[in-house]
Order: C-alpha cells, then structure tokens, then sequence
C-alpha cells in the first residue's frame, strides 16, 4: 500500500504555481483599491472617530462621501490613472507622517467645508436632499484636488529634506 500524502493532485498544483501570475486590469484596480482602503483607513482613523461622534446623520454621510472619494483617489493615484504632476510616492517613513497628517487635514477640511457651504445642514430635521447633495459634490471636489496635489506635496518635501 502507497503512503497516503494527504492532498489531491490539483492542491499540489495550485501550491506550486507562482503567486506572482499578471492580474488583468480588474484585478488590478480591485487590488489597488484594496491598499487604497487600508491605506486611508488606518491613517484616517482619528478623522474616521471625529466623523462617528458627530451627532448630526449628515456629517456622518458627507464622512463617508469623504472617506469614498478618497479611497477612490488613492487608488487611482497608487493605479498610474492620474496621469498629471509626479508619480504617486511610495511609503516611506518621511511619507508615513505626511501621509498622517495630510490624509487627516484633507478629511477634516472635507467634511467641515462641505458642512459650512450647505446652509440646512446640521439643523435636525431641516435639511434637505439638495443640501446634502451640494455638501457631497464640495467634498468631492476638495478630495479630488488633495489627491492629485499630494504628489507634488510629497515630492516638495521629500526635496526640502534631502536638500538640509
């Protein structure tokens, strides 16, 4: 009688396939989305706990407007889509506390500015859909300009480091 080994010939296979096999561009972007995810998640968590304690709904739906587009950013960002200013910078420790600060400034700008232009917003039950609609587009807006600026943010610094 043969030793048993335990698995089936096609688990051994998939075991000694290459785990670096080219994704199509689906996988890809799924992928980038993913880090862009954790990335902005874990570095937005302060911003994140300031957008939970607010009492009022809206300032929680414009947060998570907030925390899409920019996930949405990074992704693109951290994919090669943005095809303007500098490459998107890797994650350095230098980058690590930048990306702490400028990621939490980004959010809580997003979010306060947004609030302030629509006017009803944060009067209980007296904002209107159109109110948080235009807060919504503001956020976005202001995202979108923080994520293509941070390239050119990133490398500014990194050169005035390196340049000391």
């Amino acid at each position: 009688m043969a030793p048993s080994r335990g698995t089936d010939r096609a688990t051994e296979e998939r075991q000694l396939r290459s785990r670096t096999e080219e994704k199509d561009a689906l996988g890809q972007w799924l992928e980038s989305l993913f880090d862009a995810l954790g990335e902005v998640a874990l570095v937005c968590i302060p911003a994140l706990l300031f957008a939970l304690m607010a009492g009022e709904a809206v300032t929680k739906f414009v947060a998570a407007v907030v925390l899409s587009a920019f996930v949405g950013g990074v992704a693109a960002g951290r994919h090669g889509r943005l095809r303007v200013g500098p490459p998107w910078p890797r994650v350095t420790p230098l980058l690590a506390v930048l990306r702490l600060v400028y990621y939490n400034a980004v959010f809580f700008g997003a979010v306060l500015l947004s609030i302030a232009v629509a006017p009803d917003l944060g009067l209980g039950a007296e904002w209107s859909p159109v109110d948080v609609g235009g807060a919504s587009l503001v956020a976005i807006a202001v995202v979108a300009a923080a994520v293509l600026a941070f390239p050119t943010v990133a490398r500014a610094l990194r050169q005035a480091v390196t340049t000391r």
